[in-house]
C-alpha cells in the first residue's frame, strides 16, 4: 500500500491526528492535507515504499484509537473503493 486517503469528519481535531499518523510513521512516508469541504477535513499518507496493507491500516487506527477519534475517522487504501472506519477494523 502507497497511498491512504484518510477523512475526518465533525469536529475532531486534524492537526491532532495530522501529527499523531506523522509519528506513527516516521521514516515510511509523509502527511500531507487534503482539502475537502467545511465539514470534513482531510489528509493524505503517502508512503516511501509499498508496506502490507493490513500493517498500514492497523498503525492509522491504533492512533485514531489512541486520541478517541473513533468513527469520526474514515481511511481509504487509494487501490480501494470502500471506507474503513474504527468499528468496522475492530471487528
Amino acid at each position: 500500500m502507497e497511498l491512504v486517503q484518510i477523512v475526518i469528519d465533525g469536529s475532531t481535531d486534524r492537526d491532532d491526528i495530522e501529527e499523531a499518523i506523522a509519528e506513527a510513521f516516521a521514516g515510511l512516508g509523509d502527511v500531507v492535507p487534503a482539502g475537502l469541504d467545511d465539514e470534513d477535513s482531510g489528509l493524505e499518507l503517502e508512503l516511501v515504499r509499498d508496506l502490507p496493507g493490513d500493517e498500514v491500516l492497523g498503525r492509522l487506527f491504533e492512533v485514531v484509537e489512541d486520541l478517541d477519534a473513533g468513527d469520526s475517522v474514515r481511511v481509504r487504501p487509494a487501490d480501494d473503493e470502500d471506507w474503513i472506519r474504527l468499528s468496522d477494523w475492530q471487528t
